[in-house]
């Protein structure tokens, strides 16, 4: 089963609203589990986890990104998350590439 992680960012519930409408969309389909999550609560295991992503964000997505540059445990998650991500995308990737086009031919 393939997992769609939804990200949102809302102040004022708008981004919120939506975010919630997707997820609601998304989860008519049997064959996907959603996951739909506040910002500062996704953390690197969720990114690595997740098949698909939508990103959610509201006109104050700097404010947001300003909050998350001064909270230093979330930062050292990202910058293991791209690392990890780095390291298993390295990993045969000829074979994964070639398997991604052979999806489509």
């Amino acid at each position: 089963m393939k997992t769609l992680l939804i990200v949102y960012h809302s102040m004022t519930g708008g981004t919120l609203q939506m975010a919630r409408a997707a997820a609601e969309g998304a989860a008519a389909e049997a064959a996907l589990k959603v996951e739909l999550l506040h910002a500062p609560d996704a953390g690197a295991n969720d990114l690595m986890g997740a098949d698909g992503y939508i990103f959610a964000t509201p006109e104050n997505l700097a404010q947001a990104l300003l909050n998350l540059a001064g909270n230093k445990q979330k930062l050292e998650e990202m910058r293991q998350a791209f690392a990890d991500m780095h390291h298993a995308l390295k990993q045969d990737t000829a074979s994964k590439a070639a398997a991604v086009v052979l999806q489509y031919l």
